[in-house]
């Protein structure tokens, strides 16, 4: 670069610089894309986790409760109405597993674990129904001893807690990396205009001085002088 014209220095120097901006402006639209996917997936898929979970959470507290009064109920038409209002809530419990199964992110023996529950759940719950039937009493024992402590169990899953902790601590961590290398980008970019700058000042200032001594010698009478630049 030293032997260049000034044309060619200041050129070659200025697209350098664009080169650099335009590199640290790509880092920084890719950042900007990165998080918008990271808060797409977040709503597509972690919120949408969070959301089934707390409505299966919902279901099994309401089934708890059908359950309690068919324990107590002997009418018959009232019974129907709770069960019918318990099928309802199962039929929504399958519905958010299904979707829960197939778009779970997390720990997925900590998912399966909350599955193995909602599982023994059910089936205990058949077994208290068709004891309501004959022996309420003990219906009533095993909704209480058996069957709220396991719904429990399930309902204080940490299945959408440790989901959505686990994305929002992903997020923090590529966002921090991206500002790590913008800043990294952005102060090589301002160290190699810096240098550029300086170089590209002094190849056009300490030329011109030379010339002006020469210049000044050649006013004094002085025609023994040297030019080393070209």
């Amino acid at each position: 670069m030293k032997n260049l014209k000034i044309r060619s220095k200041l050129l070659l120097t200025f697209m350098l610089v664009i080169i650099l901006f335009c590199g640290t402006v790509a880092i920084a639209i890719a950042g900007l894309q990165e998080n918008e996917d990271k808060y797409s997936e977040f709503y597509n898929v972690e919120y949408q986790i969070t959301n089934k979970v707390m409505s299966m959470r919902r279901g099994l507290q309401i089934i708890v409760k059908d359950l309690s009064f068919l324990t107590i109920e002997k009418d018959a038409s009232r019974r129907n109405s709770y069960l019918s209002d318990l099928q309802k809530e199962l039929n929504s419990l399958s519905e958010n597993a299904t979707w829960l199964m197939a778009n779970f992110t997390g720990d997925q023996e900590l998912l399966n674990l909350f599955a193995a529950e909602i599982q023994e759940a059910i089936a205990l719950q058949e077994t208290i129904i068709s004891t309501t039937e004959t022996d309420m009493v003990n219906a009533q024992d095993m909704l209480l001893n058996e069957y709220q402590p396991l719904v429990e169990e399930a309902v204080n899953s940490s299945v959408a807690e440790q989901s959505a902790e686990t994305n929002y601590l992903s997020t923090v961590d590529m966002q921090e990396n991206l500002v790590i290398l913008q800043l990294a980008m952005a102060g090589i970019a301002l160290f190699i205009t810096i240098a550029l700058s300086t170089y590209l000042t002094r190849s056009i200032t300490k030329p011109l001085r030379e010339l002006e001594k020469s210049a000044g010698q050649i006013v004094e009478g002085n025609f023994d002088i040297s030019i080393a630049y070209e």
